[in-house]
């Protein structure tokens, strides 16, 4: 009894650490509203570079695709999307300017050899992709924004494996621009 009074302790203190330190990562989750705008990826407000347009079958990976995007038909569990944008690298990007929303979210899917640090551009100002929460994860990219504020958000590839990019989650009342120019990238 007195072994197992002290490990009770210890064991309750440690289930009350975790509980705190899984609210404090929870805290800093961002969950898009379910009312948002969605931008298909084929809308002419997104930017993909380079895009071979001419091709309309899927990508065959990793070689063929290599610094391109190529249109293919959604898959599970984004089907009703559509189509969806897909690339092996290197040198491939995609952009999207727009004003008047409170956030940004981007869905689609990454093989896990896709680099996740530092690929995000905000404005000119650095950002990781989402951590994947499991195999089917669609969440590339969360951010609360300041609605005052144009932004240019541009995803650079890098590493190995296939992005694909489905979709752009922005508050309902959110104009999308020209992503030519996306302000604070100079490439």
């Amino acid at each position: 009894m007195l072994v197992s009074l002290p490990l009770m302790r210890g064991s309750r203190l440690l289930a009350v650490l975790a509980g705190v330190i899984f609210a404090a990562l929870h805290a800093r989750c961002f969950e898009i509203p379910s009312n948002h705008r969605t931008i298909n990826a084929v809308d002419p407000g997104m930017l993909f570079g380079p895009l071979d347009s001419s091709s309309s079958t899927p990508c065959p990976f990793p070689n063929d695709c290599s610094g391109q995007w190529s249109t293919q038909p959604a898959r599970e569990p984004l089907l009703s999307y559509g189509l969806m944008h897909v690339t092996s690298g290197p040198n491939s990007f995609c952009s999207i300017a727009f004003t008047g929303s409170a956030y940004v979210g981007i869905i689609g899917f990454r093989d896990p050899g896709v680099q996740r640090e530092g690929v995000v551009s905000v404005n000119g100002h650095a950002d990781d992709l989402s951590h994947a929460s499991g195999p089917d994860s669609t969440e590339l990219y969360a951010k609360e924004l300041d609605p005052g504020t144009t932004y240019g958000v541009r995803i650079d590839y890098g590493g190995s494996g296939q992005l694909t990019i489905v979709a752009v989650y922005l508050s309902p009342g959110a104009q999308t621009m020209n992503s030519t120019i996306v302000p604070g990238n100079d490439t």
